[in-house]
């Protein structure tokens, strides 16, 4: 009979007391306590060798420490020989990690001890950090953040919460429900052309503002906008203008 669950199995193994007390600093320890079925992939204490040091009254280092916790656990519950049946596996931060049957390994982490299973989940012992790949937009949003086109489609983010995955944690002292909340971008954008989709192959062209500036001008003519007044509107047509280069 398992009567332990996902986190109490954790925070019994001292190998595992440096994920664990980033688990608590993240809040992912609520998570792992609801009734909900998890994989987790949970590092050594090897391997927090550079990431122990994290603020966690930053709140930039919090959220880089959540991004990696959250890159290590699954919903559901799968042994080694579920695993190898995926092609890849996709994690709480919403990003797929891929398992090599053959080697025991999760991208660039090799699995130590495997099939640890609990009354809430299953446990894998890795011995690094798992490596966090960025998709296209990921990649483009930070190597060219700064070029016209790449600014004018992170402009169309909007993050909004996911109803369904999102966990209460409990109520605050004003009443309100506090939760777990998992993020989804909407991006109309990324949503007619998903060049984020970690589960499809990409090609994606990005210009030099030159380039881009000198499309605008081609483009302007042909996508002229009016406002409510009938009137031609240069700000609508841009915007316009914009999205047509962008696709």
């Amino acid at each position: 009979q398992l009567t332990a669950d996902v986190l109490e199995k954790i925070k019994s193994d001292p190998e595992l007391s440096a994920f664990y007390e980033s688990l608590e600093k993240t809040g992912y320890s609520e998570v792992l306590s609801q009734a909900s079925n998890f994989t987790v992939f949970a590092p050594q204490n090897g391997a927090w060798t550079e990431i122990k040091t994290k603020n966690t009254s930053d709140p930039e280092d919090l959220e880089e420490l959540r991004a990696v916790v959250s890159h290590h656990i699954a919903y559901g519950k799968m042994l080694t020989s579920e695993l190898s049946q995926h092609s890849s596996i996709k994690m709480l931060d919403s990003k797929n990690i891929n398992y090599d049957h053959t080697n025991q390994t999760i991208n660039n982490a090799k699995i130590l001890s495997a099939n640890n299973v609990t009354a809430n989940g299953v446990i894998h012992i890795v011995d690094n950090l798992i490596e966090t790949q960025k998709n296209v937009y990921e990649f483009i949003t930070s190597t060219y953040k700064d070029l016209k086109q790449v600014k004018y489609i992170k402009g169309l983010d909007q993050l909004v919460m996911d109803k369904e995955k999102s966990i209460s944690l409990g109520v605050n002292e004003q009443g309100q429900i506090v939760y777990d909340t998992v993020w989804i971008n909407h991006n109309k954008f990324l949503k007619e052309y998903p060049i984020h989709n970690e589960d499809s192959l990409v090609t994606y062209i990005v210009l030099k503002d030159a380039g881009y500036d000198h499309l605008s001008t081609k483009y302007k003519p042909y996508f002229t906008q009016l406002d409510d007044s009938l009137s031609v509107s240069d700000s609508l047509t841009q915007i316009k203008v914009e999205y047509n280069i962008c696709s």
